[in-house]
């Protein structure tokens, strides 16, 4: 574009709307740019490294190690396939599973379930039962386990120590509730002290009545049961998490590893913005003339100094900075490319989260936004630090355009 001759003096300062728009271009210009290096560039750069593909599968192998330490309390069932645990409700509907057989095997009745309209009557054995093995292991009844069992083997790994222990009396009254709320749920003679939760023939029948045809009461049992397992296994993993001192520490490995991990995330994600604000506010600037960004280009607009000359090196590294502050935000999106949206919560520089930074930085870009609506110079808060501001060169005043160029720049 050839050279030209501009008067300042005979454009308008650019409205409030097309420099919001303005900034708006620019700032998604920004994401676009910074999530699109970031898949394409940075992640499989970051990845080839050897550090990084060791941290990740230490990472692996420390959070697989946190969830063996769970399933050993059998409160929550690991799945080897997937890697992950079971939910509670899974979990419960295991448990009433287990509880039903249990009933049935206490009236030495079949368990019948039923599968395309036939009714499948199963012979239950004692080992699909809630029922102690000879060895006294709870193979089937996961809270009798943790709670009868696991504490008292494992007494001397909580801190602080353990306080109070369960026997079945204790697990079947503070625990189950069956002399209060849920003593109708057992059947008449049952014996607080040495039973095994069982449902009475009333209830097991009106259950097994809903699971197999959708009729009845037994929705009403199904919801009661769901909450009293997901209630007390609940209690059990958070005791787990606040005192079991295995748990704590394969945790805090974990959590070392990972830091490690989303650091390096983290400084792609951030190394993706700075390459992207480059590009943004300093090569088009440099490729446009006159420092004009993508948007000034498309939107007909030139940057002045409040007297009305053009913009000095200090002008441009405070505007620089400014607006460094106010498009950190970009980075926010990149972890959205792994669908690791967790990353941004943990400390990146040193406590500080990758997610409070772009907090900051959007609370930045409102108050800009804000400060343009009130100002009477048209400024965003960049334009205000950097003693700036931009006129419209689709706008003469006079009627005239200097130069030769289609904007006159």
């Amino acid at each position: 574009m050839n050279d030209c001759y501009l008067d300042p003096k005979e454009y308008q300062t650019v409205g409030k709307g097309r420099r919001a728009l303005s900034a708006l271009l620019d700032y998604f210009f920004v994401v676009v740019l910074t999530f699109f290096l970031f898949g394409t560039v940075a992640i499989p750069s970051l990845f080839s490294l050897p550090s990084v593909r060791n941290v990740e599968s230490e990472s692996a192998e420390k959070q697989s190690e946190v969830l063996h330490v769970v399933e050993s309390t059998r409160l929550q069932r690991y799945d080897e396939t997937t890697g992950t645990l079971h939910s509670l409700s899974e979990d419960a509907e295991e448990a009433i599973v287990g509880l039903l057989k249990t009933s049935c095997y206490h009236d030495k009745v079949t368990y019948d379930t039923v599968l395309d309209g036939k009714v499948n009557a199963e012979d239950v054995s004692r080992e699909e039962t809630f029922y102690p093995s000879t060895g006294g292991d709870y193979s089937k009844d996961r809270l009798s386990y943790y709670f009868l069992s696991f504490r008292k083997e494992r007494e001397g790994d909580y801190a602080p120590a353990l306080e109070d222990f369960y026997d079945r009396e204790k697990f079947n009254t503070e625990l189950l509730d069956l002399d209060g709320k849920n003593a109708d749920l057992v059947p008449e003679g049952f014996d607080l002290s040495k039973d095994i939760f069982v449902l009475s023939e009333e209830k097991r029948k009106l259950l097994l009545s809903y699971r197999n045809y959708g009729t009845g009461s037994g929705k009403t049992i199904q919801d009661r049961l769901t909450v009293l397992y997901r209630t007390l296994a609940q209690k059990g993993i958070e005791e787990v998490e606040k005192r079991y001192v295995p748990y704590q520490k394969a945790l805090a490995d974990l959590d070392e590893v990972f830091h490690r991990y989303v650091v390096a995330l983290d400084t792609a994600s951030v190394l993706s913005y700075l390459v992207s604000f480059l590009v943004a506010y300093l090569l088009f600037p440099l490729l446009f003339r006159k420092g004009r960004t993508l948007s000034e280009k498309v939107f007909r607009l030139l940057r002045l100094r409040s007297d009305q000359t053009e913009p000095r090196l200090f002008n441009q590294l405070l505007k620089a900075l400014g607006l460094f502050v106010e498009s950190f935000s970009a980075t926010f999106f990149c972890p959205l490319f792994l669908g690791r949206i967790r990353i941004l919560s943990m400390g990146y520089l040193g406590p500080v989260s990758l997610f409070q930074l772009c907090l900051f930085s959007l609370l930045v870009s409102l108050l800009s936004l804000l400060y343009l609506a009130f100002s009477k110079g048209h400024q965003t808060l960049s334009d205000l630090v950097s003693s700036t501001y931009l006129v419209d060169l689709a706008k003469p005043e006079g009627g005239r355009v200097y130069g030769h160029g289609k904007d006159g720049v």
